[in-house]
């Protein structure tokens, strides 16, 4: 019988034993539910909804082309989207919770995919340690995953090497300005989850979990500049995205960088995301 999935790393090792535990009992629940909670209740967006955001990037059509490589995909509902594309001959989705490979990405590469779903190659593993060739994928993605990362560095240089000379990486992730104090991302990190986050989490309303334990961390835009330029990555574009249906009030980043609005929820902590379009100009010796 043929598997689902591949098998990289099934060690789940590399990340927070909460963050793990949560996402299990997430993955476990809603895979009862269908498609339609996985996208509202762990993704917070859908397909159509992800297209609408690409949109707003003018690169994002150039960039899938060919072979992808999703880093850290969940359910899968961004590797499905972009495999859709014509212009995509395969994703590899790698996420490193066996229960969400397992239960939820077959869900969702079903809907989206219908006969198409062997375009998006689910794969159990950690994102330090590819087992790809060198100069073997032309793009690579990584939509709120990165920060999770406990060497974002050295996650980026596995993907640089796995790159083909060219090939372009696109990291969607949060930042914080440059004038953010320590003291500032500390108390981001050590917010406790509420007993509705927890319930609707499918996690024990009274336990005390923060989102340090849950495997958070936040970064400004000069640390994640600084992890694309140490990795050997220049970076062709950035942009700021500004989720809809939220009260919390924008106001400009200290980086310069452009602001645009979305109609949708982005999903995750403020409700908001940077976009970054890094490529890989030479090999790295």
């Amino acid at each position: 019988m043929k598997k689902d999935f591949i098998i990289w790393d099934d060690s789940e090792s590399f990340m927070a034993d909460e963050e793990r535990n949560t996402n299990k009992s997430l993955a476990e629940h809603l895979s009862r539910l269908g498609y339609k909670a996985i996208t509202e209740h762990y993704t917070y967006i859908d397909f159509y909804q992800i297209n609408e955001f690409f949109n707003l990037i003018p690169l994002s059509s150039e960039i899938f082309s060919g072979v992808g490589l999703d880093m850290g995909g969940g359910a899968a509902v961004l590797s499905s989207t972009i495999a859709h594309r014509d212009s995509v001959e395969k994703v590899y989705c790698l996420e490193g919770v066996v229960s969400v490979v397992k239960l939820l990405q077959p869900i969702v590469k079903s809907n989206i995919l219908t006969n198409n779903i062997d375009k998006v190659i689910s794969v159990i593993g950690n994102y330090d340690d590819l087992k790809l060739n060198n100069d073997s994928i032309d793009f690579a993605f990584s939509w709120d995953s990165l920060h999770h990362s406990t060497n974002p560095v050295e996650t980026l240089r596995e993907c640089y090497r796995v790159l083909k000379p060219g090939g372009q990486l696109m990291v969607v992730d949060r930042a914080h300005d440059n004038a953010t104090p320590d003291y500032e991302i500390e108390r981001m990190l050590n917010i406790v989850y509420d007993a509705n986050f927890l319930k609707s989490s499918y996690r024990d309303p009274n336990i005390i979990l923060t989102r340090r334990q849950n495997g958070e961390r936040e970064y400004r835009y000069n640390e994640w500049e600084s992890f694309f330029e140490d990795a050997g990555f220049s970076t062709r574009y950035s942009r700021e995205i500004l989720g809809g249906q939220s009260d919390h009030k924008f106001e400009p980043n200290d980086a310069g960088i452009t602001q645009v609005k979305f109609d949708h929820h982005v999903g995750g902590y403020l409700n908001k995301k940077v976009v970054y379009i890094l490529e890989k100009t030479a090999s790295r010796q």
